[in-house]
């Protein structure tokens, strides 16, 4: 064994427990809102404003494209467990934050820090909206390029063609044509993904679109279903760059951003390589084709070796206008995931004193920054781009504004070598 295998051996045997425990609760009919962002507490950001008036109100209704496949129905709507389903379908979820609230109320509850009221989060109403034609598509022409049946093609387009459609309407209330993606990790249930994009979508301020894409992963917590998720995170990739073309054929979309979180990272890697790959053999853009602006990887569930033959070998750090990645050393998480791996360093593990030389000349001059979030974050500290009230504002700055790092853009980062930067807890809060 090497000694960072040992070490996390020694100091995390009771972390199978706890991942068991804070599993518990997973994929419940509710949960609490995350913690306000530091943004919002602290600065007196005025965003909620400037909120539509067709979103003023205590729902949330996220956009979903997911693989899962549907395991039954009830009141509200289909439901979706861990199968795999073959076709992708998308979808609308409703999400209520706190009960029975105003507008006002939930504003004002969503810019109070520790003091404010208990809002928890349920899905009131699921409604499937298309579904494409199952993957492999017939083919209608064999041979060294196979021709795809007309029909379905002519399917699929038409599929397309309500995604579109959906897409404009839910654009049209806003001055923001951008569309926010959310790629969730490993162990998430279908009612995971939809509340923690509704949040991240409210705290944005309600502009543009929110899309969760939500993959086959929740077989359950143990090391066997951590092996059937990786598998899933795999077979979900073909379905994600049928998103993402889509959305970049969409002519009322302007941009897209990704972030992706934990498993869900690879899972977008390995799409955005596939893409860059095709699009490089056609001598296209695929930065202009896909209109990938930010690209987020919270808390990366990927191999460090691996990551640096895609990000920088592959150049695909170059393919969104900016990318992102933040790590944190309170991750136990990923400290399982390292056992699990025999002592493989994750991404989201990375501190600065864990790169080479020849690593922290290539970040200085990449268009990739990483930010170390050294901040409190619930039992297990994965979740901190949610659960810390500071990463969770820098994210949002980011985002909404594009802002790049340091003190002089708004983004008050400690910068500890070019490029790699620190966040704590008192983000944004006046010295």
């Amino acid at each position: 064994m090497n000694n960072r295998f040992e070490r996390s051996l020694a100091r995390h045997l009771a972390v199978p427990v706890l991942v068991l425990v804070a599993g518990m609760g997973a994929g419940g009919c509710s949960r609490q809102m995350m913690p306000t962002p530091n943004l919002y507490s602290y600065q007196k950001d005025d965003a909620f404003d400037h909120v539509p008036a067709e979103h003023r109100n205590n729902t949330v209704d996220v956009l979903y494209v997911t693989d899962r496949a549907q395991s039954g129905t009830n009141k509200k709507g289909p439901t979706y467990g861990y199968g795999r389903s073959p076709s992708l379908a998308f979808g609308s979820a409703v999400v209520e934050i706190g009960r029975d609230l105003s507008w006002d109320e939930v504003a004002k509850a969503s810019t109070t820090g520790s003091g404010r009221k208990s809002l928890p989060l349920s899905i009131k109403q699921v409604r499937e909206i298309a579904r494409c034609p199952d993957v492999p598509f017939p083919v209608a022409k064999p041979g060294p390029r196979p021709e795809e049946d007309p029909a379905t093609l002519q399917e699929f387009k038409a599929v397309e063609a309500q995604l579109h459609a959906e897409l404009a309407s839910r654009l049209a209330p806003g001055e923001r044509k951008d569309v926010y993606i959310y790629v969730h990790g490993f162990a998430n249930t279908f009612e995971d993904a939809m509340y923690t994009a509704a949040e991240l979508w409210h705290f944005l301020g309600r502009q543009g679109v929110i899309i969760g894409y939500t993959w086959p992963a929740g077989r359950g917590m143990s090391g066997r279903g951590y092996e059937y998720d990786t598998a899933s995170s795999e077979f979900t990739v073909f379905h994600l760059k049928q998103l993402l073309r889509s959305l970049g054929r969409c002519p009322q979309v302007d941009k897209i951003h990704i972030l992706a979180h934990s498993r869900g990272t690879d899972t977008t890697m390995a799409a955005l390589r596939e893409l860059n790959i095709e699009h490089k053999y056609a001598e296209q853009s695929a930065r202009d084709a896909i209109k990938l602006r930010n690209l987020v990887l919270a808390a990366p569930d990927i191999d460090f070796e691996v990551f640096q033959q895609r990000g920088g070998g592959e150049r695909l750090a170059y393919l969104p206008e900016r990318a992102t990645i933040y790590t944190s050393p309170n991750d136990r998480a990923l400290e399982m995931a390292d056992i699990l791996t025999l002592g493989v360093l994750r991404v989201g593990q990375v501190a600065p004193t864990e790169l080479p030389p020849r690593l922290k000349e290539v970040l200085a001059k990449s268009p990739m920054t990483v930010v170390q979030a050294i901040v409190s974050a619930g039992i297990l500290g994965h979740s901190y781009f949610v659960e810390s009230p500071a990463v969770s504002s820098d994210i949002i700055l980011m985002l909404r504004d594009n802002r790049s790092p340091g003190q002089e853009n708004g983004r008050p980062l400690k910068e500890r070598i070019p490029n790699f930067y620190e966040i704590r807890d008192d983000y944004l809060k006046a010295k």
